[in-house]
């Protein structure tokens, strides 16, 4: 996984946090992985999430998903799911080894399929 990548999923307007997602934080901690996740408050300047173990949380937390975890490649695609209002989506990969999303774009990655269609949704 790229930074940008993950920076580029956070950074869509479709994007939220799900259990299940693990965060690598900054270089020296330990990464975790969400367990449960509620709005606590909504502001101008940001919307700030807790889970269960008081974690502060915002849409930019101290950290980026972990695109290469398998749960947080799942939630990410139930994200592109809800963001498409469309339940049978899914990533492929075709005769070319390149994974699409639908038959959208070509992408070397699942994770980067996923991303691709995150943004694009309406």
């Amino acid at each position: 996984m790229t930074e940008d990548l993950a920076r580029r999923a956070v950074a869509s307007l479709h994007w939220r946090w799900m259990p299940g997602m693990l965060i690598c934080p900054r270089a020296g901690d330990p990464a975790y992985r969400i367990v449960g996740v509620w709005l606590v408050e909504e502001r101008q300047t940001g919307t700030y999430w807790k889970d269960p173990t008081i974690i502060p949380m915002r849409r930019d937390p101290i950290g980026l998903p972990d695109l290469d975890d398998p749960a947080t490649l799942g939630c990410l695609l139930a994200l592109v799911r809800e963001a498409w209002d469309d339940r049978y989506l899914c990533a492929s990969l075709s005769p070319r080894k390149l994974w699409m999303v639908d038959g959208w774009s070509l992408h070397d990655t699942e994770a980067e399929a996923l991303v691709a269609a995150l943004e694009a949704a309406p």
